[in-house]
């Protein structure tokens, strides 16, 4: 569901109004554009976010907005500072549109995914004031209970054992197997070498294996 109240709260943040009726920007020797619809390039968006254009910015939010907040609540763990998360990653985002760069080769969807990253990264670690990349044994202090788990949803447990997990091998791991990215994307969204972005999803997985496997569940596939 699009969270309405996260474009009102940015609206409010940045002073604009809505506009109902924006268009594409074109030149004098082009025919008239079309309306900015759902469906505009993000490339067309930008062009008119750069010009203050609330709609096109709202429309971008329309796209874009489900993902960084599925994102930034499977790192942070719960709604209230994913929705912070993400209303600080797109009023970043209307911020830096005038220097956005055509063709980049990130994209609208990577560069919202590292910012929000990172915005997650930085509560988490102020939150527990721990290194962001300690990577030990990690203490399950939940009692076996395999029995109980078989009537519980998996996934739900998956969920839980990862929020247990250390900020970055969290992140990391979110970005690769819920947004299906690869390594390289990974390691763009997080700002990392492919190396250091391997080495997290490697720490990660078998901290969650571990975790897992004092639950009494052993995964089939290759998390």
């Amino acid at each position: 569901m699009y969270r309405r109240f996260i474009r009102d709260a940015i609206y409010k943040v940045i002073d604009l109004p809505y506009s109902h009726a924006t268009y594409a920007t074109t030149t004098k020797d082009e025919p008239e554009a079309e309306p900015l619809s759902v469906t505009s390039p993000d490339s067309q968006l930008i062009s008119a976010i750069r010009l203050n254009d609330s709609h096109a910015f709202a429309l971008l939010m329309q796209r874009h907005l489900q993902r960084v907040l599925a994102v930034s609540q499977r790192i942070m763990g719960n709604e209230a500072d994913a929705d912070d998360v993400t209303q600080e990653t797109f009023m970043r985002f209307w911020n830096y549109a005038p220097k956005w760069e055509t063709g980049d080769p990130a994209g609208v969807r990577t560069w919202l995914n590292r910012v929000a990253t990172n915005l997650c990264i930085d509560r988490l670690r102020r939150q527990r004031n721990v290194p962001l990349d300690e990577a030990g044994e990690i203490e399950d202090e939940t009692p076996n209970a395999a029995d109980t788990i078989q009537k519980q949803d998996r996934r739900e447990v998956f969920r839980s054992l990862l929020l247990k997990l250390p900020p970055r091998q969290r992140a990391a791991i979110v970005l690769a197997y819920y947004e299906d990215m690869t390594i390289t994307q990974v390691a763009q969204a997080m700002e990392l070498t492919q190396g250091a972005a391997d080495s997290l999803l490697v720490r990660g997985r078998k901290n969650l294996r571990d975790l897992l496997a004092k639950r009494g569940i052993k995964l089939e596939e290759d998390v």
